[in-house]
């Protein structure tokens, strides 16, 4: 069997497989163990606070999201999602006009483990008027761990 062939063959497989899925009504299971709407672009941005890895990374593979860093720049500097802005937490009252004009959905993400300083600044874009404001659960350590890539400065000589 060529090359060509066993990956048509195996494309097939995986077609029919998707095609099983959805007609069963069960919501796949990503490679983390967890379970994926499968949604997310056909979801109310503001259906909850929080969006999970496997939602924003299907949002950013297809381009429907504005991620943002509320982290102070240091931090942003030595890593961050690819694509990112930087937009400390402090200074997000100030971009809220900018960011509710934009029409975009809004993803925001922090350093602590539990996501709390997403969640905050997500909820601080909610009430001055950003209604599609989520933030990244679990924030930039959930993503890691999930084995997702992020972009990295080094510094010379270590």
């Amino acid at each position: 069997m060529t090359s060509f062939h066993a990956v048509t063959r195996v494309l097939g497989i995986v077609f029919a497989f998707t095609l099983a899925v959805a007609a069963s009504g069960e919501r796949p299971v990503a490679a983390n163990g967890h379970r994926s709407s499968g949604q997310a672009a056909a979801q109310s941005p503001c259906q909850g606070l929080r969006i999970g890895v496997a939602d924003l990374g299907y949002l950013l593979g297809s381009g429907d999201v504005v991620v943002i860093d509320v982290r102070n720049p240091a931090a942003y500097e030595y890593s961050h999602l690819r694509g990112a802005l930087s937009i400390p937490i402090e200074s997000l009252p100030a971009a809220a006009l900018t960011l509710k004009s934009s029409g975009e959905r809004i993803v925001v993400y922090g350093d602590e483990p539990g996501g709390d300083q997403g969640a905050r600044a997500a909820g601080m874009l909610r009430q001055l008027g950003v209604a599609d404001a989520q933030a990244l659960d679990g924030g930039l350590p959930r993503w890691i761990a999930d084995g997702n890539v992020i972009v990295t400065q080094v510094t010379p000589g270590f």
